[in-house]
């Protein structure tokens, strides 16, 4: 029912602190975050890995978890920041001075694209605010990158834990959302979220946002987390784990509720895909692989039909897909698209202004004359659509074509050394930044996914490296047995 491969006891001391964390925010008005300093620091002294990708994690949901349960004042937003550009600090020397794991090095290839966007910022919209964004999104993917490294090279990091740790966080944002759908007091979003006039709320079927901070955050959220819950499954666990089993099952409903079409599709697609990698991969015994491919077929048959076939059924999906009350409502790519379009013409606009170079990194035409001082640059809000397009805007067409080769050789490679839980979330990444752009927004949904893509590298890297071990072990084994058979040994 429940699988050995996880630390059932490191799990529940995981939740505790989540809730001893998020619990001294909500009583202190925020200033609670301040116990995650002196426990990254230890961790980090330490070198106890699992313990600072668990602290990692904590730093990264604090920004996105529910403000009506979490609040975020009291200089949260210094020390989260703070905290994060020192860890990645640290970490961006510590991937320079360590050698990388074979499976991590494909990721490293994003600094191609960092260092190009120095010249088109240098000249663009506001220099000063895309530096400074360009340093964040910076540190706190290297951060990531050096803690996955980390997992992969450090013989002495348990698997177990590192499992744990990821399924805390999923239990956060998955379990913690079902039990608030009750309480919409607390899991709906208010119109003072908004600012007057910026959304036609009609549009929204639901504005569930669960345990995160918006509808259209948890999505994605959910979406990212089920592609590493279905992968770890499938790859490391090889059973059916009642534990995710229900969290899968429990997702679908909640994208359902959040009324993200980005985070349905990219989950849709991206189950797909870890199922399209699972079947093609070596190493995995049939019996498993026709488990999966049979559950996979049936449970594809089953939604088919029921959309197809139970009226309900039919209108629901018809309702979601166009986001219109009427269920005869066609369904087009035009309609469909038709929320961004006017964001993906002003991006084009913008990039024929300056199609080699673009117009700089994370800024709009709008920041030209802007002068904002201290935090205030880091956190400039910024919305461009889809990535397609902006990337285009941003860095131009030789930006766009370093950004495209990275995402296609990282995915390439990373399937081909065996790191499939990374290769299907950066995938699922890629997905659901065709519906808002946010690969580089470090403080909001692109913080936690960009976090997802590398804790499912790092549960690969371990993977990896337990079953060397085991090989390892295998072969002295056997050598110790055909020594006996010798009479080599006594």
């Amino acid at each position: 029912m429940f699988s050995d491969l996880y630390d059932k006891k490191y799990l529940f001391k995981c939740l505790f602190w989540l809730g001893v964390t998020f619990g001294l925010m909500r009583v202190t008005g925020g200033a609670g975050f301040a116990i995650v300093i002196p426990m990254v620091f230890y961790s980090f002294l330490a070198r106890k890995t699992e313990s600072l990708l668990f602290w990692l994690l904590v730093a990264v949901c604090s920004l996105i978890v529910n403000p009506h349960l979490v609040s975020k004042g009291g200089g949260f937003a210094w020390m989260q920041r703070g905290l994060m550009l020192f860890l990645g600090s640290v970490m961006a020397v510590n991937v320079m001075t360590y050698p990388a794991h074979k499976a991590v090095r494909p990721y490293a290839g994003m600094l191609f694209y960092i260092v190009f966007m120095v010249l088109p910022s240098a000249q663009g919209w506001n220099p000063k605010i895309s530096f400074l964004k360009l340093l964040l999104f910076s540190l706190i993917y290297f951060a990531y990158l050096g803690v996955s490294n980390q997992v992969g090279i450090n013989p002495s990091v348990s698997s177990r834990k590192i499992r744990s740790v990821m399924l805390s966080i999923a239990i956060l944002f998955i379990f913690g959302s079902i039990v608030l759908v009750p309480f919409p007091g607390l899991s709906q979003m208010r119109a003072s979220d908004f600012e007057a006039g910026t959304v036609d709320l009609s549009s929204f079927k639901s504005l569930f946002m669960g345990m995160a901070n918006h509808s259209q955050c948890l999505g994605p959220v959910v979406s990212i987390l089920s592609v590493v819950l279905l992968g770890d499954l499938l790859f490391s666990i090889k059973k059916m784990d009642l534990l995710y089993v229900v969290m899968l099952l429990c997702s679908p409903y909640l994208i359902y509720l959040t009324s993200s079409r980005t985070g349905m599709g990219s989950y849709l697609l991206g189950q797909a895909f870890v199922v399209w990698v699972f079947m093609n991969a070596w190493g995995i015994g049939s019996r498993w692989k026709s488990r999966v491919m049979t559950s996979a077929i049936l449970l594809a048959t089953v939604l088919l039909i029921g959309i197809a076939v139970v009226p309900s059924v039919h209108e629901k999906a018809i309702k979601f897909v166009t986001k219109s009350t009427n269920a005869d409502a066609a369904v087009t790519t035009e309609q469909i698209i038709s929320s961004r379009q006017g964001l993906m013409d002003q991006a084009i606009h913008n990039f024929k202004t300056s199609p080699l170079l673009g117009n700089g990194f994370q800024v709009s035409s709008e920041m030209k004359y802007v002068k904002k001082e201290g935090l205030a640059i880091l956190s400039a809000p910024i919305e461009k659509g889809v990535w397609v397009t902006a990337v285009l805007e941003e860095g131009g067409i030789i930006g766009w074509t370093i950004f495209v080769l990275f995402l296609f050789i990282c995915i390439a490679k990373s399937i081909q050394r065996h790191a499939y839980i990374g290769a299907s979330c950066l995938f699922v990444l890629t997905l659901t930044n065709l519906g808002e752009f946010t690969f580089f927004s470090m403080s909001y949904t692109g913080g936690i996914t960009w976090a997802m893509v590398f804790v499912g590298l790092a549960l690969d890297l371990r993977k990896m490296e337990d079953e060397n071990r085991m090989m390892r072990e295998q072969l002295e084994f056997e050598k110790m047995q055909l020594a006996i058979a010798e009479g080599n040994v006594e």
